[in-house]
This record gives C-alpha cells, sequence and structure tokens, in this order.
C-alpha cells in the first residue's frame, strides 16, 4: 500500500512583552441614569405640526429623529429606508444620559408610536 506521509516542523517563539504606562483607572461603571423627557407620552398634540406630518408619513419623522441623534442633516435614504424608531430612541436615551425603560419604549413604540415619535423630537 502506498503510503503519504506528512510531517511539520512547528516552531514556537515568544513575542517580547510591551509594557505599557500605568495610567488612571478605566472604569465600567455608567453614569447614574436619572433624566426624563421633557414632555410626557401624550403631550405629542401640543407640537401639533410634527404630530400632523408623523400621522401622514411616520418615516420622515423617523428619519428626522434619526440624523438628529446622529448629529447629521436629513437625507432621503432616512425616509425611504424608515429608521426604526425604538433604535433612535434607545440612543437619544443613552446620548442625553436618560434613564433606560426598554419595557415602556417598546410599549410606548407598539402602542403610541406617533406620540412616542413625536416625544422624541
Amino acid at each position: 500500500a502506498n503510503e503519504i506521509s506528512l510531517s511539520f516542523r512547528v516552531v514556537m517563539q515568544q513575542q517580547p512583552m510591551m509594557m505599557m504606562p500605568a495610567g488612571p483607572a478605566v472604569t465600567s461603571e455608567r453614569p447614574q441614569l436619572k433624566g426624563k423627557y421633557e414632555a410626557g407620552l401624550f403631550e405629542c398634540f401640543e407640537d401639533c405640526e410634527t404630530c400632523v406630518i408623523g400621522y401622514f408619513c411616520q418615516c420622515y419623522v423617523a428619519g428626522k429623529n434619526k440624523a438628529e441623534v446622529d448629529e447629521r442633516e436629513l437625507d432621503c435614504c432616512d425616509v425611504i429606508c424608515c429608521a426604526n424608531p425604538y433604535f433612535t430612541r434607545q440612543q437619544i436615551r443613552s446620548k442625553y444620559n436618560l434613564e433606560e425603560q426598554q419595557c415602556n419604549d417598546c410599549c410606548a413604540y407598539s402602542f403610541c408610536t406617533l406620540c412616542a415619535m413625536v416625544q422624541d423630537t
């Protein structure tokens, strides 16, 4: 029988270690989140213009909110692709140090989408 034998030579070599200068300790603790939205969820009708625009074109308001939280101009892709407003809301909470309420946000966007989007403006 023809046998093929392969052998490999493995050479282990220790890499030199780089020493980093000691600096301030980095902690993974997040600052206390205590902020709240300025307007309540059902105060959306106080911004009548955004409310009417959102009623007829939710993707426009969702895209506008996403562009604002990203600190950029609104473009047509924001409106056509319709940014997920729940994730935009989570970005807003993080950016402005608002307390996390993922369950409430999920319910707000499931049952009161327009009011939640207007609150995010």
